[in-house]
């Protein structure tokens, strides 16, 4: 029969065929057909074009014979595709593409013209096969998909809709093999679908991803992504997203998931460009679940589409705030440790999220590369443009090292370049500054990983330091890291490196030394880079520019020093040598330094001070530098030992014989340290014979220069009593100019002295002799000193001090070590103004010593800290209020006790900011001193418990101060700021943080409660420390327990009577008459605070899912705690300032409250009892309370203005001054505004018992209108007054006679004088009457 049909198929007319299949059997047709399908891929054997010639012996038009051999036909496709296994990949798949290629476009089956003519139930039962075969979960020809998309598509526009809806419900529900899936979700795009089907569809497909393999993952999602066209866009992207963010869960094959989402990532933007709907959908979904941008694909997805401009913008504004939300919450969680109990946030996740992602961009995710790039430089730009407190920064002016007597007198010849720098090293971050480090060790990922950044990051960092740029700085830091850390990398770009230096000495000076200190290693090991610098570096030497010479002096340091290191380390030099290439090197730059010591004081300066630097950081230049230093000193030595004075202060003063404007042109007491601390390096080492003759003739004049200096008296420098210290007249600035040298010059030999001979008696005495002399002309100083307008001032002294923190640590722990009692040192120690200078100069000098950029020895700093901590901690533990530190206590000012309190405070603050890691370890060391312990380890065991031994103490020491006759509060309350300190540094999350703070506030409760204390600044701090540990640890009954006693020392609103204070039941002692002011606004501040928190809580109780019912509940207790607290000062007299911060916290107040109501508006689940707690006590506790608070408030100030206005008015001046005009404009906002929020208050309170089916404003007071007040007295005397003047004017115009009308003018004038009299005494006796009102609310 084969051969038969395929003959008559050949021919022109096809009638025959017809005829003759119309006589065979459909079974035999049916066997015919499946034979040949099944021996297709036979040689010889093509079954196609038999299956043709049945179609042409099919016609549509031919009868119903035909059409069941058409419908046969496809049903016998159907069954050889789903049972020959080999058409899917085998030999036969050639055959069934060309299968399928015939049927459909021959068979004309599906044509739309002929759907009346065809039988749909028999293409629905062959769906129904192909459903059959799904079901059985097994690989399926493709073919077959393209079967049931057209089937599909004819029989929803039939009328067995419903039966094709049901056939999709039953694909939907049904087990999608691998391969199946990925036809189906093709097919899906073929099938015109409803948008309820084509939900149902999407979340089926969505589903099936997680039973994909990761190889077959893309091109569904692909599929997918092509679906998004029909609608349902967000669906399609949360179930992509949900589906990555599970997979991240899961630690198995991570590098395969890896390329798979970077391919899928090219699928979506390859999608986006093609329908950029879907990009605005991606923002717009990941904008409405922000939590859902830290998962690493979804942040990967939208820089990968921030390659699109139309969505860039958005994009990275997006991610921007997102990140500076991060941070800023991150902070505020971890000062309210509650918070994190319910809402977790954390910064340094979003850090490890984009590095992250900078790491893979190397393996397969290359689209972001350009984005994360941007977005890096975007945070550095952003952090550095806000300012404001936003960043940690300061505006330094060039130190003491650059600017001399400008530092020291205040007195600028030339004004020297400001620029905003990144804070020290010494800093500590705060939220900003943290995003800023995030850009940066971005930047640095990239320019690690991709070469084809490179460039672009260097141009970036150019362009940023040419425009002085506000992000200069980070970007410096930025190069540093790249040529410290990757230095190969950086090499093939050493000459976008060289362009910076075209205008190094074009740059602000700090910015430019930390150029200088970023391109140092660079610099040291190429040559031809440190030949361009030095160039350059000698151009700007002889520049017109003081700070072009400036730089280039810190150049020249910078450069030697490096190179001389980087000799040493390669040469393996140990002898204290340099090569030959390295010494003429060296000589050169150390003759470029030399011909600086003519020129402007400043570049003396730092010429001076980083020479004697230099030379204890690198001993072998050591001789060369003290020759160069040596000779300079020479020239203002005087050697004739006959002259008192061995110092030719006029040569090193400008100007200061020939009567002109005098100017400071020899830094003596720079120059003096730095010679002498060269003198001292050079006792330790050998050197050459040229070298020891040159020592030992300046240890004879060193030595002659310190014993005329603590012979001679200011006298003998013209500096007597009678000397003229007037700043406004030369004479006055000489003298000035004068005593800085001489003083600094003092602290130099003082410490030279020390240090050589040691705790000897010659020695110790003549110490103290310098000293007294230094002290005598201080005070000669301050006696005579006068301003620009002649009038007697305190001078500007410098706080910045030669002494070097090696002297500062070895005096002070001679001076106070226990064993020293019988010793020379005592000499000293017996001078409590030596002592005092000693501990005042402690601080500066060891912060000066840290933040110096230059300085190599930061282990040696951490030692001689931990030093200082011991020595003091032990004085304190052991002096009492006896001590001889507090005997010489001034009457203002800081006694001795206090300035070592300081210190000991300024010394935990700088172990905390620049050895955060090590605090621990430190505080450690010194309870082991107290306790006299071997071994510090013995705390290390947990850090609360370090800190808490340590607090107790202190409290100690409090106690101690606080026992005696005469008390120390000025001294308590500097050890109570350290308890604070300590106080702030526990761990909150830790788990015995709660039994710590418990133990504080335990203390502190029994102390508050016990002393009767009138010292303000003590009781400050000890009941702020109180209520911000009670709130942490949720003891509110204490801060509400103080409020109660503010409110019963001031008086109740309601109150009339006066009430003796002896008789007033107070728990706490501490709060008196003279303190209860202060703690009146350290409550408010705190509520002020609480309130602001409260309101951060309530804005992320959405975010929290998982935990917002605890959540809430836990936010509504704290308030009503709050409100307690308020409701007790709202009851309470107030005036003044603590008057209107009240006002300021009730808007506040109601602000959090208005908040809480719109959050359960929006999330109306249940209305706890809780909440409903929170509304009564707002209500009665507040509300009713407030409005009686605002009108007391409001006759005291009209009482005020009126005794102002009278008091003015007799005195015949102005109404009010600037000061009162601005406080009646602050109070005329203030209360409006708080009446304003109260009203939203209630409007939206009102709906949430219109929603929730229950009455809250049973609990509000109705709102009283303040929108004007209506007098009744004056009122009826105006009335009474304009009556009579009526009556008086009718009978006036009716008289006609000119003269009478003449008089009775007259007559009016004198009228009018008296109504306005008598107008005037009627407020008069209304402000008397208002102000004897309000007294009699007031307790006396």
């Amino acid at each position: 029969m084969e051969s038969t049909v395929i003959e008559l198929s050949k021919q022109s007319q096809h009638q025959k065929l017809v005829d003759y299949l119309n006589e065979q059997p459909l079974e035999e047709i049916t066997k015919s057909t499946l034979s040949q399908l099944n021996n297709g891929s036979l040689l010889n054997n093509d079954p196609i074009p038999f299956i043709r010639a049945i179609i042409l012996g099919s016609p549509l038009d031919g009868g119903e014979d035909c059409i069941n051999r058409r419908c046969a036909l496809l049903d016998n496709i159907i069954t050889w595709m789903s049972n020959d296994v080999e058409s899917i990949n085998g030999a036969s798949a050639k055959i069934a593409a060309n299968v399928a290629n015939l049927i459909w476009p021959e068979a004309r089956i599906f044509k739309n013209d002929n759907i009346d003519k065809l039988p749909v139930h028999d293409l629905h039962k062959a769906s129904i096969r192909i459903l059959n075969i799904i079901y059985e979960d097994k690989p399926m020809n493709p073919r077959l998909f393209e079967i049931i998309s057209k089937v599909w598509n004819i029989l929803s526009a039939s009328d067995l809709a419903a039966e094709a809806d049901k056939m999709l419900n039953d694909i939907c529900k049904s087990e999608w093999h691998a391969d199946v899936a990925m036809r189906l979700a093709s097919a899906f795009n073929e099938m015109e679908l409803t948008q309820k089907q084509l939900e149902r569809v999407i979340s089926q497909s969505l589903k099936q991803l997680a039973k994909l393999d990761p190889e077959e993952v893309p091109p569904f999602i692909y599929q997918l992504l092509l679906l998004s066209r029909k609608g349902h866009k967000r669906l399609i992207l949360s179930g992509i997203c949900d589906f990555f963010a599970d997979c991240n869960k899961r630690p198995d094959n991570l590098e395969a998931l890896s390329r798979t989402q970077g391919t899928v990532m090219l699928h979506i933007s390859f999608a986006i460009k093609q329908d950029q709907e879907l990009g605005i959908e991606l923002v717009k979904y990941l904008k409405s679940e922000r939590i859902k941008m830290l998962e690493t694909f979804n942040m990967a997805c939208l820089l990968s589409t921030a390659r699109l401009h139309r969505l860039e913008d958005n994009i990275f504004d997006l991610i921007k705030t997102t990140i500076i939300t991060i941070y800023r919450d991150t902070d505020r969680s971890r000062k309210n440790a509650w918070i994190s109990k319910y809402f977790s946030v954390d910064g340094d996740a979003v850090k490890n999220l984009l590095l992250d992602i900078a790491e893979r961009s190397a393996s397969g995710w290359d689209q972001v590369i350009q984005s994360l790039t941007k977005l890096a430089m975007i945070l550095i730009d952003t952090v550095a443009n806000q300012g404001n407190g936003l960043k940690s920064s300061k505006n330094l002016v060039n130190n003491i090292d650059l600017c001399y007597h400008q530092y020291l007198m205040k007195m600028a010849v030339n004004k020297i370049d400001t620029v905003t720098v990144k804070p020290s090293k010494s800093a500590e971050q705060k939220p900003m500054d943290k995003i800023s480090s995030v850009g940066i060790d971005i930047l640095l990922k990239m320019f690690k990983l991709h070469d084809v950044v490179r460039g672009e990051i260097l141009e970036q960092i150019t362009s940023r330091i040419v425009s002085r740029s506000n992000s200069a700085v980070d970007f410096l830091q930025l190069l540093e890291n790249i040529i410290k850390k990757h230095p190969h990398a950086a090499e093939n770009y050493l000459n976008n490196i060289k362009d910076t230096l075209d205008f190094l000495s074009f740059l602000p000076n700090p910015a430019a030394r930390q150029l200088l200190t970023a391109i140092q290693p660079v610099a040291s090991e190429n040559d031809q880079f440190r030949d361009g610098l030095m160039l350059v570096l000698r151009k700007s030497m002889f520049s017109k520019d003081q700070d072009g010479r400036m730089i280039s002096v810190y150049g020249f340091l910078k450069l030697l020093q490096g190179h001389v290191s980087e000799d040493t380390i390669r040469e393996g030099n140990n002898k204290a040598t340099l090569s030959i290439a390295s010494e003429e090197i060296a000589f050169e730059i150390l003759g470029l330094l030399r011909r600086c010591f003519s020129q402007q004081i400043e570049v003396r300066a730092e010429a001076y001070e980083g020479l004697g630097r230099l030379a204890g950081q690198r001993t072998t230049l050591a001789g060369d530098i003290f020759e160069i230093l040596y000779a300079q000193l020479l020239k203002i030595y005087q050697q004739d030992t006959g002259v008192p004075t061995p110092l030719k202060l006029d040569v090193c003063v400008e100007n200061s014989l020939t009567g002109g404007r005098p100017r400071i042109v020899e830094p003596i007491p720079i120059l003096l340290a730095s010679i002498l601390k060269t003198l001292r390096i050079l006792d330790t080492m050998e050197h050459n014979s040229v070298t020891s003759e040159s020592v030992k003739q300046c240890r004879e004049h060193i030595s002659s220069l310190t014993f005329r200096l603590s012979k001679a008296d200011p006298d003998d420098y013209e500096l007597d009593k009678s000397a003229n210290f007037d700043a406004s007249a030369y004479i006055g600035q000489r003298n000035l100019f004068y005593s800085e040298l001489l003083l600094g010059s003092y602290e130099a030999v003082m410490e030279y002295e020390f240090m050589t001979q040691k705790n000897s008696q010659e020695s110790c005495e003549l110490v103290l002799n310098i000293f007294k002399k230094r002290k005598l002309l201080l005070q000669l100083v301050k006696e005579n000193a006068a301003g620009d307008k002649g009038r007697k001032v305190t001078p500007y002294l410098s706080s910045k001090s030669i002494l070097s923190l090696e002297f500062i640590t070895s005096i002070t722990q001679l001076m106070f070590s226990r064993d020293t009692v019988n010793s020379p040192i005592n000499v000293l120690r017996s001078d409590i103004n030596f002592v005092y200078y000693i501990v005042s100069a402690t601080y500066n000098v060891l912060k000066e010593a840290i933040e110096d950029e230059t300085n190599e020895s930061g282990e040696e700093n951490f030692t001689s800290c931990v030093i200082l901590g011991k020595v003091y901690i032990h004085i304190l533990m052991t002096e009492g209020p006896d001590s001889s530190f507090v005997e010489s206590q001034p009457k203002k000012g800081v006694s001795t006790l206090g300035m070592l309190i300081d210190t000991l405070h300024g010394v935990f603050e700088i172990i905390t900011k620049t050895w955060p890691n090590r605090f621990i370890e430190f505080t450690g060391s010194l309870l082991s001193s107290i306790e006299n312990a071997s071994d510090p380890k013995d705390y290390t065991s947990s850090n609360n418990l370090i800190l808490s031994k340590m607090i107790e103490n202190f409290e100690s020491v409090v106690i101690s101060y606080l026992s005696d006759r005469s008390p120390l509060y000025r001294e308590a309350t500097r050890v109570m700021q350290t308890i604070v300190f300590f106080s702030a540094r526990l761990d909150r999350k830790a788990p015995g943080f709660t039994k710590c703070a418990q133990n504080i506030v335990t203390w502190l409760d029994g102390f508050v409660k016990e002393r009767s204390i009138e010292d303000i600044p003590l009781a400050k701090e000890m009941v702020m420390t109180l209520i911000q540990i009670s709130a942490e640890i949720d003891s509110f009954d204490t801060i509400i327990a103080i409020s109660k006693d503010v409110h019963t020392i001031l008086g109740d609103l309601e109150f009339e009577e006066d009430i003796d204070h002896n008789e007033l039941n107070i728990s706490y002692m501490l709060i008196n008459e003279k303190t209860c002011g202060a703690i009146t606004l350290q409550l408010l501040s705190f509520l002020d605070q609480a309130f602001e928190d409260m309101a951060w809580c309530i804005g992320h109780l959405k975010l929290s899912t998982d935990s917002a019912p605890e959540f809430e509940l836990a936010v509504c207790k704290r308030m009503l705690s709050y409100l307690s607290i308020t409701s007790e000062l709202t009851k309470t007299v107030l005036v003044g300032i603590p008057a209107e911060n009240l006002i300021k916290v009730l808007a506040k107040t109601y602000k959090t409250l208005l908040a809480l109501v719109k959050y359960k508006i929006s999330n109306l689940v249940e209305i706890t009892d809780d909440f409903v707690a929170v509304i009564a006590m707002a209500g009665t506790g507040v509300t009713e309370k407030m409005y009686r608070f605002l009108t007391i408030y409001g006759q005291y100030q009209d009482d005020t203005i009126a005794q102002s206005g009278r008091k003015q008015k007799g005195k015949g001046k102005e109404p009010s001054n600037a000061r009162e005009k601005a406080k009646i404009v602050r109070e005329a906002k203030i209360i409006p505004n708080l009446i304003f929020v109260v009203e939203q208050f209630e409007r939206h309170l009102i709906q949430l018992s219109r929603k929730s089916k229950k009455d809250l404003m049973q609990y509000m007071k109705r709102s009283t209108s303040r929108d004007f007040k209506i007098k009744a007295d004056i009122v009826e005397e105006a009335t009474t007054e304009d009556t009579q003047l009526k009556g008086s004017h009718a009978y006036e115009t009716g008289d006609e006679d000119t003269g009478a009308q003449a008089g009775d003018g007259d007559q009016t004038e004198e009228e009018d004088q008296e109504e306005d009299q008598e107008e005037e005494e009627v407020e008069d006796q209304s402000e008397e009457q208002s102000s004897h009102t309000t007294k009699r609310r007031r307790l006396s």
